[in-house]
């Protein structure tokens, strides 16, 4: 096998490439040439006919092939640029992700949708359905946003651009065609495999799309199909689906690959059934970095080369903690039948990985096998906390799920985390949807709540086997008792530990003179609260001086951003606001005061520096602003 060194395609009909077999090629026949006698000794050659091959478009009718920048390019990425109040995107933090959050909860178009603060706010969907209607009610609500491009989003959260799929939600779905003879009973009683493709013309095309668009409609709506290729000597049949969410591509792909479906046509003149399907793929975009550099796995090797078997290297890391040498997923203990557990915690998992692509590798590696997965989020910064749930109907999925992600690194994304599968304390679907459906979890955003999906036992159960995967409304709460606590507990403690200054910490560590829950407490913890957030200055106003005090102690506190002091412009208003709160100040003092002590004691000059506050780690007057305290502290 060769290739021929012209096309005997017409220009105009210029038939496309197959993607799982790169270019078309040439086979090479010493019998015939499509029934024309040819000379000794020469080598004829054999081509597709022309009379079911697809015409070649010059439009540009996929997603990716849109031009950003023009008025129809569209895109699973939203990026804000503006508030309705006139502030641009990406300067407080907690502001801005609250303000969202709340959008997000208001709207079920944001169901499938989880957002990105990066010194911006992006939001990322899995339906282009769902992008379209979101950026048409931003600008209602009078947001200013764009669409971007998935590698623009990519940089934003900070994720190796080689991993980023040009052809997300696209799909390649090849049909077997053979010509068949039927009896009276209407089966098939003889085949021509030979010549699968004899007794089909043009106008079966038709009737072979409408079968295409029938089977990929039980998984999702598409947002185009085209007919890209046709392989006579094979009688298969190529189509390019490009469905509206990512996540019915996946299910269609894992379900059609699991069991395949096929009919006869309407004339009982052929039967056809699906043999290849996959992801679309293709060469990347020009704007595409992959399109200047060679793809590369997540271990360094160049994509499209044969391999050598990776070596599993055995770790200790779950040594760490005394209690996973019982909680560790053991797949002798399961093949003998000693360890039914279910519930398994997928721990380690990059803080940028959201569960719409936690979902995506669960589809490639075990897919119908699940029916609960939770990712635990952090509700002040929209990322997860390392760590999620997963149920398993079938010990299968879970044995899978721990020989490729066990002890490995998560490809596509800059962190140094191994995945480590253990058990679960909470075990069963039914103790897990009992202990959520009444939890506070359930009132947030909804890309922070656990989500339910119909399993291949589903499926049977339910005779729908093309809805596996697809996800199922969670319960509603039945004892609305255990709600209230829950909830009343997460306004007061919260749903993680404190770790910091801010509202609840303040509020647990002030003082008082009055019993806590009295109307006297009340008025003072309310007077409190208004005074940290509603001080009598302006932020604007902050000397310089202040502004460095402010940056130290953030530093001290928080962290800096590569070994340098975060600057006050990049400071959120809620850390500024509970150091002003710790440190006291007027806005009407902006220069060192005299103290005027204490009755009977010795007046303190400004110029002699106590250790106070926040700022107890900041030098004294011999750097340029040590020597400036507050009301002279």
């Amino acid at each position: 096998m060769s290739y021929s060194p012209e096309s005997n395609h017409p220009r105009d009909q210029q038939a496309s490439s197959p993607p799982d077999l790169g270019t078309p090629t040439t086979y090479y026949s010493p019998e015939f040439l499509r029934g024309k006698q040819v000379a000794t000794g020469k080598l004829p050659v054999i081509v597709s006919s022309q009379r079911l091959q697809p015409t070649r478009r010059t439009e540009a009718k996929f997603v990716n092939e849109l031009v950003q920048g023009t008025d129809e390019y569209i895109s699973r990425y939203i990026s804000i640029l503006s508030f309705p109040d006139g502030r641009p995107a990406g300067v407080d933090q907690d502001s801005e992700l609250h303000e969202l959050l709340s959008r997000m909860k208001e709207y079920s178009v944001f169901n499938n949708a989880v957002p990105l603060w990066a010194r911006g706010v992006y939001i990322r969907f899995d339906s282009l359905r769902d992008s379209c209607d979101a950026k048409y009610l931003f600008s209602s609500l009078h947001y200013a946003t764009e669409y971007i491009s998935p590698y623009e989003y990519a940089v934003a959260k900070s994720q190796d651009t080689i991993a980023v799929n040009d052809y997300e939600g696209q799909v390649v779905l090849a049909l077997y065609i053979e010509s068949v003879d039927v009896n009276d009973q209407g089966r098939a009683v003889k085949g021509y495999p030979e010549t699968p493709l004899a007794k089909v013309n043009e106008g079966d095309l038709d009737e072979i799309a409408m079968h295409v668009q029938t089977v990929t409609d039980y998984y999702g709506p598409t947002r185009d199909i085209e007919h890209v290729s046709t392989d006579e000597s094979r009688g298969l049949v190529r189509y390019r689906v490009e469905f509206q969410s990512i996540n019915d591509a996946n299910r269609a792909m894992q379900s059609l690959k699991l069991m395949t479906a096929m009919s006869y046509s309407k004339n009982m003149t052929f039967r056809w059934g699906t043999v290849i399907v996959g992801p679309w793929v293709g060469p990347p975009r020009n704007d595409s970095p992959q399109s200047k550099t060679p793809q590369k796995d997540d271990q360094g090797r160049l994509v499209g080369f044969l391999h050598q078997k990776a070596r599993h290297i055995p770790t200790s890391s779950y040594l760490r903690h005394p209690a996973d040498q019982h909680n560790k997923v053991q797949r002798e203990r399961i093949e003998r039948g000693t360890d039914v557990r279910t519930t398994v915690m997928l721990r380690n998992i990059p803080n940028k990985l959201d569960w719409m692509s936690l979902k995506a590798l669960l589809d490639k590696e075990c897919f119908g096998c699940y029916d609960f997965v939770y990712l635990r989020i952090d509700f002040k910064s929209a990322c997860n906390v390392g760590y999620a749930f997963i149920n398993f109907t079938d010990m299968r999925g879970m044995l899978q799920l721990v020989n490729e992600l066990e002890h490995r690194t998560w490809h596509g994304y800059r962190s140094a985390k191994s995945a480590e599968v253990s058990y679960a304390t909470i075990q069963g679907k039914e103790a897990l949807v009992q202990k959520f459906r009444n939890s506070s979890v359930m009132q947030e955003t909804p890309f922070c709540r656990p989500r339910l999906f119909m399993s291949t036992v589903d499926g049977i159960e339910v005779n729908d086997v093309r809805a596996v995967g697809r996800e199922i409304a969670f319960p509603i709460p039945d004892n609305q008792a255990k709600l209230q606590r829950s909830m009343d507990s997460a306004r007061t403690v919260g749903l993680y530990p404190p770790h910091g200054s801010g509202v609840t910490y303040d509020h647990r560590n002030r003082s008082s003179a009055y019993d806590r829950g009295t109307p006297r407490d009340l008025v003072e913890s309310a007077a409190a609260l208004q005074n940290s957030f509603n001080g009598p200055f302006s932020y604007d106003q902050v000397p310089p001086q202040v502004k460095r005090m402010i940056e130290q102690w953030y530093g001290n506190m928080f962290g800096k951003d590569h070994h340098c002091p975060v600057p006050y412009d990049y400071i959120p208003i809620s850390c500024v606001t509970d150091y002003f709160a710790m440190t006291p100040y007027a806005a009407n003092q902006f220069a060192p005061a005299q103290n005027p002590g204490v009755i009977g004691q010795t007046t303190v000059a400004a110029n002699q520096v106590i250790r106070h506050g926040p700022v107890y780690a900041v030098a004294g007057p011999s750097r340029p602003y040590g020597g400036y305290r507050p009301n002279g502290y």
